[in-house]
């Protein structure tokens, strides 16, 4: 079953989720020839966060350590995809055509 698959990502729990990013950075690493130490001293990330990433000790990786270890694997292509661009939203426009900074949480009912 491949967790992360459009059809069953939503079935999945944040844990199998997690796990399975884990296990795709451990593969992308293997497959670029890396050891832990090398993907260490090239990214900036340390060896024991590498370490915790791995054996999935660590369930909290920042978005910085994640970019700087696709981009010293060479695997920035997909994350652009993490977080999808969405036009703004209609309901943001105001009447001098500006748009609204922040949405309000009283929100007129329809």
């Amino acid at each position: 079953m491949k967790i992360l698959d459009e059809q069953i990502i939503y079935q999945a729990t944040d844990e199998q989720i997690l796990g399975e990013l884990h296990d795709r950075l451990v593969r992308m690493r293997r497959s670029c020839c890396f050891s832990q130490q090398e993907l260490a001293d090239l990214s900036g990330v340390s060896i024991a966060t590498i370490k915790r990433i791995e054996t999935q000790r660590d369930k909290d990786i920042s978005l910085i350590v994640l970019i700087r270890l696709l981009r010293t694997m060479t695997q920035m292509e997909g994350i652009g995809t993490l977080v999808p661009e969405v036009p703004e939203s209609p309901f943001l426009a105001m009447k001098d055509g500006t748009t609204a900074r922040r949405v309000s949480s009283k929100r007129k009912r329809l």
